[in-house]
């Protein structure tokens, strides 16, 4: 049984109402993760068609799909995370749940930090390589047969990233502001 976004084990509201925007663009880039996927299913089934009704494959195939792949990750990463999906061991913060809801909470938005800061280092060395390829005119594949830019490859994982970067803050921020909620409301009392 999967629990909800906004369930207290995952720090807090996945989605703000101040997030909407990005909520959406978060939403777009998903879309466009799932017809890439389609797309790409269609281009495999293509080639193996040719290859063996025709003896003739399709070029470039397996260049396209080795940088689909990557690319549909990054395009699908913020919603992941937006939904509270990405994979980590929540026994450990389970344990503090039971004790303190409020130590639970920190330690989750300490965990969306340290997810924003990984991502902030995949966009940090991906920059630069981004910027030289498209500088210098770099291109995958192999010339005379199938060659692609590179950099439109490292602009969506860099986009990607970013996204998710965004999303991991807002997640941060909606477990600090539960764990200062919790605390007023037990003031209250």
């Amino acid at each position: 049984m999967e629990n909800p976004p906004n369930s207290e084990s995952d720090g807090g509201d996945a989605s703000p109402p101040s997030s909407r925007p990005i909520s959406y663009l978060t939403a777009l880039f998903n879309v466009l993760g799932g017809l890439w996927t389609f797309l790409i299913m269609l281009l495999i089934s293509a080639d193996v068609l040719a290859r063996a009704a025709f003896n003739r494959p399709i070029a470039g195939v397996p260049e396209i799909v080795a940088f689909s792949i990557v690319c549909i990750v990054f395009l699908q990463l913020g919603r992941t995370v937006e939904l509270g999906r990405v994979m980590r061991a929540d026994t450990f913060q389970a344990s503090f749940e039971k004790i303190s809801p409020r130590l639970n909470l920190a330690i989750s938005a300490l965990a969306e930090f340290g997810g924003a800061a990984l991502v902030g280092i995949i966009i940090y060395g991906v920059w630069p390589r981004m910027m030289n390829d498209y500088e210098a005119g770099y291109f995958i594949g192999t010339p005379g047969i199938f060659t692609f830019p590179s950099w439109p490859l490292s602009a969506v994982v860099v986009a990607g990233a970013a996204l998710a970067g965004l999303q991991f803050m807002l997640r941060a921020g909606a477990a600090i502001q539960r764990m200062f909620s919790t605390a007023s409301a037990r003031n209250s009392q």
